[in-house]
């Protein structure tokens, strides 16, 4: 899926709202059948860690953890075994043409690898 359009013409907007971040809306979103409006704090919570994956402009990568590390943090939040969470992100570095970098660290990386490397942590979940 793209969304494009103009600076200011609400993109934003549209992803927190559809990410359960924003719920200053007219209107109703249901997803997978949740309205949105409707979940507690909680409940939006473990909606945006089941479901919902995010690519930061700014990437937001831990500078104190490996390549690795970085994408398997979303495991950190769910009842996933380590070794298992580590496959997991192996497997996705190597969806993005990184797998020879899991035990770099961000600042050894291009922004593009950043970038990457913040899509494969956003597929954690998936």
């Amino acid at each position: 899926m793209s969304i494009t359009g103009s600076s200011g013409s609400g993109k934003t907007t549209l992803l927190n709202i559809l990410g359960g971040l924003d719920g200053s809306y007219q209107g109703s979103v249901s997803i997978k059948g949740n309205e949105l409006r409707k979940m507690g704090d909680r409940a939006a919570s473990r909606f945006r860690r089941d479901t919902v994956g995010f690519v930061f402009q700014q990437f937001n990568l831990l500078p104190h953890l490996t390549v690795q590390e970085n994408v398997y943090v979303p495991g950190f939040f769910t009842n996933r075994k380590k070794k298992e969470a580590k496959d997991r992100a192996a497997a996705l570095l190597d969806r993005v043409g990184l797998s020879s970098k899991l035990l770099a660290f961000p600042k050894q990386l291009s922004g593009g690898q950043q970038q990457r490397v913040a899509i494969a942590r956003a597929l954690f979940n998936e």
